[in-house]
């Protein structure tokens, strides 16, 4: 939410769903996860339908980096 207030884009955060495909993904996903340190954080964007392509752009940008910045460093492969 944070990074996509500073991308200069409204954003909020709810637990109401939509009765669509994303909200059934995202409900199947996460019940399929095994609770743990390790797992993974995830969410649905949505995007109003008005948005420009390039604030939809903006806001996948965003979101990516916000993720990708709390993932834990990949264990380091030991040579052969």
């Amino acid at each position: 939410m944070r990074a996509l207030n500073e991308a200069g884009l409204a954003a909020d955060a709810s637990s109401d769903s939509e009765d669509d495909a994303g909200s059934y993904l995202l409900y199947r996903v996460l019940s399929g996860l095994p609770d743990g340190r390790d797992t993974p954080a995830i969410g649905l964007l949505r995007a109003p339908e008005h948005e420009t392509d390039v604030a939809f752009q903006r806001a996948v940008k965003a979101a990516a980096q916000a993720m990708a910045h709390h993932l834990p460093p990949l264990p380091r492969s030991r040579a052969n």
